[in-house]
């Protein structure tokens, strides 16, 4: 569950992305949501705790 002040509220960041500077939206309260679904989302998981996604057939 989240707060709906904090996650629905959106604010302007600056980023350098691929060499350029872009702006983008992103939620107010971003680091709150990002802790309640990871936990301490700044350190990395142990190799066997890591989500896999695993495509097994692609076609175009």
């Amino acid at each position: 569950m989240y707060e709906r002040e904090w996650a629905c509220e959106m604010k302007r960041c600056d980023y350098v992305f691929d060499g350029k500077m872009v702006q983008l939206s992103i939620m107010k309260g971003v680091r709150k949501y990002l802790e309640k679904m990871y936990g301490d989302y700044m350190k990395l998981p142990k190799p066997e705790d890591i989500e896999k996604h695993v495509v097994l057939e692609l076609k175009l």
